[in-house]
């Protein structure tokens, strides 16, 4: 279950980046999670009714995850490349990380990656949206659901992750024992003054390397 919270954030981390082309927004998600494996479906069973919140604004990034009654994750993204996570609950108590994207990246490694645009469309929250299959290698990892239409103006500023156009409405996994989809409930183009994008740690969290927290959670990305 350790590497499984890896992996979650990892994706979730990915879409952000997708996302955060726009200039400004918010999007919240609900999550739906399953496996066939008996032990993971234990875990799962603690996250049902999770959501995951996103919001962006210039090369700034916010992402809450409520994982049911299992954790929260939060990462906060500051010019596109300083990171703090905060994770809260159970097994690693409240722990905060600072570390950087390039970090995060290169946990994981780079795999080169594709993507398959296909005529297949749906509506998403009154969005006409289109799909997408993005792939490593011969895995084909990630189905997006994406919209063209939404009225934010894209940034400039394009990085390696950014394969798929405009804004994110829905993903799911097609790879792995865990099985996840993320689906928009609610959008809005403007983020206000309630959303900061502080770097500070809270008090109450316990700072870890990223290397600490790695080897808390079961190893890299």
């Amino acid at each position: 279950m350790k590497k499984s919270i890896l992996s979650i954030l990892a994706i979730a981390f990915t879409v952000l980046t997708f996302n955060a082309q726009s200039k400004e927004g918010y999007i919240k998600y609900s999550i739906d999670m399953s496996s066939e494996n008996t032990e993971m479906q234990m875990g799962l069973a603690m996250m049902s009714g999770s959501k995951m919140e996103i919001s962006f604004k210039g090369e700034d990034s916010r992402m809450k995850m409520n994982m049911g009654s299992f954790m929260t994750i939060e990462t906060v993204t500051k010019n596109n490349n300083d990171v703090l996570l905060l994770i809260s609950g159970m097994m690693i108590g409240s722990t905060a990380v600072k570390t950087t994207k390039t970090e995060l990246e290169a946990s994981e490694g780079t795999p080169e990656m594709s993507v398959e645009f296909e005529s297949e469309t749906k509506e998403i929250l009154g969005y006409l949206c289109k799909k997408a299959v993005v792939s490593s290698g011969e895995n084909k990892g990630l189905i997006f659901w994406y919209t063209e239409k939404m009225d934010m103006p894209d940034n400039q500023m394009l990085n390696a992750n950014g394969l798929v156009p405009g804004v994110i409405l829905e993903f799911e996994t097609i790879d792995g024992e865990m099985n996840m989809a993320f689906t928009a409930i609610d959008v809005k183009k403007e983020i206000g003054d309630s959303i900061t994008f502080s770097l500070a740690i809270p008090e109450g969290f316990d700072e870890k390397t990223f290397e600490e927290f790695s080897k808390m959670s079961g190893g890299g990305f």
